[in-house]
């Protein structure tokens, strides 16, 4: 089966090789790119991925943090193949109460900047950062526009597309990070709301799981597959 991984935030998919070589399964990955350069909204992102998606195999999706909506907008749709979801520190309505002037920050302070992601460091790797996921952090956001990325923090703290999750009808499941400083407890109790066959199971690690905890968030993902029924 083939399994489709929707990056968070910088979209460079650039953070995401030690997860992938953690999911065992003889899955086929493919690390989804956003464009680095276009400033695109989550519909737009939604078509872009579609417009991907396998036309002859069975397929799953794991989103990651950002790309919770664009995984919900791309399922409500019903598109053929699609076997499951996984959401990995996600949300799907605005998840942190900080206010919208935080986009408008994130312009006269690029969000690429060495200082900001110093002083962000407590909320994305917590007490399991290092230097090495520190500097790989700050290339992959360096490799996009500050436009786009002040871009898509705006959508975060406009976006609502819980109804969408109630359409969705494969297995899914929510990796929730014990130690997640940047998406609040309300945002999986609002997706199990919006759809109750939505399951709930807890790794321990910070918002960054998939980096700072590849091996545990590998498995986890990998049993959720294994389990699936066989595509019809």
């Amino acid at each position: 089966m083939r399994v489709i991984v929707l990056p968070g935030l910088d979209g460079t998919g650039e953070l995401l090789t030690e997860f992938k070589a953690e999911l065992q399964g003889g899955f086929d990955v493919q690390v989804f790119r956003y464009p680095e350069n276009a400033p695109l909204s989550y519909a737009e992102l939604a078509a872009l991925v579609t417009e991907g998606l396998p036309r002859d195999e069975p397929y799953s999706i794991i989103a990651e943090s950002f790309s919770g909506p664009v995984a919900a907008l791309v399922a409500s749709r019903s598109p053929e193949g699609l076997c499951a979801i996984v959401f990995v520190a996600s949300f799907l309505k605005k998840p942190t109460p900080l206010p919208k002037a935080i986009a408008a920050f994130a312009k006269v302070v690029p969000v690429s900047s060495s200082l900001l992601l110093s002083l962000a460091r407590p909320l994305t790797f917590g007490r399991w950062g290092s230097r090495a996921l520190n500097e790989r952090l700050l290339k992959s956001v360096r490799r996009v526009s500050p436009k786009v990325l002040a871009s898509r923090i705006r959508q975060i703290m406009d976006v609502d597309e819980l109804s969408k999750l109630s359409d969705v009808k494969v297995p899914m499941v929510y990796l929730k990070p014990t130690r997640d400083r940047l998406v609040c407890r309300e945002a999986p109790a609002a997706m199990e709301s919006a759809n109750p066959e939505l399951d709930v199971i807890h790794v321990e690690g910070p918002h960054f799981i998939l980096q700072a905890n590849p091996k545990a968030s590998g498995k986890m993902v990998s049993d959720f597959l294994k389990s699936l029924p066989a595509p019809g």
